[in-house]
This record gives structure tokens, sequence and C-alpha cells, in this order.
């Protein structure tokens, strides 16, 4: 089978619908994972500076902290 004959049965009507799944399947994990790099990334990268771990832990909590504060306080 060459690859003009498998191309033409991958759009066959029977095998439409799971190649369009698949295709956006992968597109959706690529787009995830991509999404997922730079933070991790980042994570990894913090320790080198000395404290900076700490530092980011203690400003995230705090602005969760503050958000949490805040919808208490409106309602």
């Amino acid at each position: 089978m060459g690859p003009m004959k498998q191309l033409k049965k991958m759009f066959e009507t029977m095998r439409l619908l799971p190649m369009i799944i698949m295709f956006l399947g992968l597109k959706g994990l690529a787009i995830l994972f991509c999404i997922l790099q730079f933070p991790s990334t980042t994570w990894y990268s913090l320790p080198y500076t000395p404290y900076t771990r700490g530092a980011v832990i203690k400003c995230c909590s705090s602005l969760l902290s503050w958000k949490l504060f805040v919808k208490k306080e409106t309602l």
C-alpha cells in the first residue's frame, strides 16, 4: 500500500470520524503539554538562585489568600 492509497482510505466515510477525533485529540494534548512546559521549566530553574523558590511560594500563597479574603469580604 502506497502513501496515496493510504490517504484515500483515511478519508473514506467510515474512517473520517475516527481520524478527526485522533487529530483533535493529538492537537489538544500538544497544546496542553506546551502550556504545562513553561511553569515546569520555571519551577525547575528556581533553585539556581538562592531563596527564590521560597519567595515564589510565599508570593503565590499571599496572592491566593488575598484573593480568598476579597471574595469573603464581598459576600
